[in-house]
């Protein structure tokens, strides 16, 4: 062959190459072994605000944004081992200030010492995307949504979920502010090795997990987590990094089990389950667990159906000294004694049947309220709903349609909303609670302050009641901060036109230090245990004030 004719042919491979590159790009960027620009074609001028020819010679590190300059050396040391990036989002200098480009990129074993680099810029509101929003902690089940969708789009094939324990207690003497800095370092890191570029989250507990390839190993997270915080603080010793990784598959699992499967792991590595583990994959360890716990569900849903039963409680007015109403609690009866299912609860918020629970604790209660057994008649009960319930759209949906079924029952009921699992879209909530007050039924939010977040969820909530948790009123004679606390939740509380209920009175000391701090209504043993019959349940009469306990410094 002529050499002209190689020439020629070499052309049209070429030119075949860029008219491929550019079927779905805009510009096409080849870097020589420094990583700089040895060939541009496309609408480089309109992107970079450069000719071609200007553009040749300029390290792509000088078009990058600061803000993604570290991920953009973590992508390059990818592309190094894996040989090829897709679709990966970065920020970029461009003529009018930063823009976000999607980059692509590949190495061709015929120019070893060249990469080839397209970008394409981001249309429509994915443009307007910040990764700054992937740092914000998230709650599992939403990272588990993102993984599950990146899976079921093709986008995971062949994928690891790694697992890190970065709580804070592991960064040591680092202040707050520098300690939030390199949080946000080690995601730009694990971003830049992640599917997409955005599959990766920072969990609320601390702990971070990142769909990737096998290109990413535990050994290089560990030690470039260290060397950063070397940075951050030199005297830092190193930090055993606990982690966990596990094969993605699930391409026999429903969905919905899919879903459950990620949770499940996720949650089991939290808790330090299997901090360490060879998790083998997400299908394997789920079917696993679901061996077991479909045992658990199957003895749970046995129990809820067959054995449950509810007793009540009274929840005393501290100013008229009557029974303002009762709270239905659940329990199980296996024959010779009544047991508190607070293990079912959290097994069954964990592996989403505590709605089945809530529902059937309701058909009961309404029974009751219906039949008019076990409470004096005209009696108003508070039932329990678990916060994953009132997040539930077809909970709701179907608890209305019980509710209106029986609205002349409604001003006997009242509903408390538990914080065991904490809602996240509360705007939704409180639509629901609004429903529920519509109806003519108060609502309560109940073991206030036992969650992180009491406060935001008197701030977004609409509700009549708020039951303090019992630690608080047992801290008030033992510690000096207590009364204060107390009196400021009841001041609180009173200002948004709320009532106070407090827990846990045990005898007659708490109960007058309640009213003392302007808290008006108290339930706990000294006014009545729980029973499975009120109907002719009689108050104690007031106690005269005879004594008080005093505050002990703790």
């Amino acid at each position: 062959m002529s050499s002209e004719s190689e020439i020629e042919r070499l052309r049209a491979q070429r030119s075949r190459f860029i008219a491929f590159a550019f079927a779905g790009n805009d510009v096409l960027l080849e870097l020589d072994e420094d990583a700089s620009v040895s060939y541009c074609a496309g609408t480089v001028e309109q992107m970079f605000g450069q000719a071609p020819k200007t553009l040749k010679g300029t390290p792509i590190h000088d078009l990058i944004a600061d803000r993604d300059m570290l991920m953009l050396d973590e992508l390059l040391l990818r592309l190094r081992r894996t040989g090829r990036l897709d679709r990966i989002p970065l920020y970029f200098q461009g003529p009018g200030g930063e823009q976000r480009l999607s980059l692509s990129a590949i190495l061709l074993p015929e120019t070893p010492d060249a990469t080839y680099i397209t970008l394409t810029h981001i249309k429509g509101l994915a443009a307007l995307g910040v990764p700054e929003v992937a740092k914000a902690p998230m709650a599992v089940d939403s990272f588990a949504a993102k993984v599950k969708d990146k899976i079921r789009g093709g986008e995971a094939d062949d994928a690891q979920l790694t697992l890190l324990d970065l709580t804070p207690d592991k960064l040591g003497d680092l202040p707050a502010d520098r300690a939030e800095q390199f949080m946000d370092s080690v995601m730009d890191y694990l971003r830049a090795w992640s599917v997409g570029g955005d599959g990766v989250g920072r969990l609320e507990n601390g702990s971070l997990g990142v769909l990737h390839d096998g290109g990413l190993k535990q050994d290089d997270i560990s030690r470039k987590v260290n060397d950063m915080l070397a940075v951050f603080d030199p005297s830092a010793a190193p930090i055993d990094l606990k982690a966990a990784t596990v094969q993605v598959d699930g391409g026999d699992l429903s969905d919905e089990d899919l879903s459950k499967a990620l949770v499940y792991t996720i949650n089991s590595f939290v808790r330090g389950d299997t901090v360490g583990r060879d998790l083998g994959s997400i299908s394997q360890g789920y079917k696993a667990a679901m061996e077991e716990t479909l045992g658990k569900v199957a003895t749970f849903r046995r129990a809820v159906g067959q054995n449950l039963m509810l007793v009540f409680q009274p929840i005393v007015d501290l100013a008229t000294w009557q029974v303002h109403h009762y709270e239905a609690l659940a329990r199980i009866d296996n024959g010779e004694r009544l047991i508190p299912p607070a293990r079912l609860i959290g097994f069954a918020e964990e592996f989403g049947v505590v709605e089945e629970m809530d529902m059937a604790v309701m058909q009961r209660a309404l029974t009751i309220l219906r039949e008019n057994r076990g409470i004096r008649s005209g009696a108003k009960i508070a039932v329990n709903l678990s916060g994953r319930s009132v997040a539930s759209d077809r909970f709701c949906a179907d608890l209305f349609k019980m509710l209106h079924a029986d609205e002349h029952l409604m001003p006997r009921l009242m509903f408390e909303v538990t914080e065991s699992h904490e809602m996240h879209d509360l705007a939704r909530a409180n639509q629901v609670l609004r429903k529920m007050r519509h109806l003519g039924c108060p609502v309560c939010i109940d073991d206030f302050g036992a969650g992180a977040a009491a406060f935001p969820y008197l701030k977004a909530l609409e509700v009549d009641y708020v039951k303090i948790d019992g630690s608080y009123i047992r801290d008030a004679f033992h510690t000096r901060h207590g009364r204060p606390f107390l009196r400021a939740i009841a001041g609180l509380a009173r200002d948004l036109g709320m009532q106070c209920i407090g827990e846990m009175v045990e005898d007659a000391d708490t109960m007058w230090l309640l009213r003392e701090l302007g808290i008006g209504y108290g339930q706990g043993w000294f006014f009545g245990k729980p029973s499975p019959d009120v109907s002719r349940f009689n108050l104690v009469n007031q106690p005269s004030r005879t004594s008080q306990r005093v505050v002990t410094a703790p």
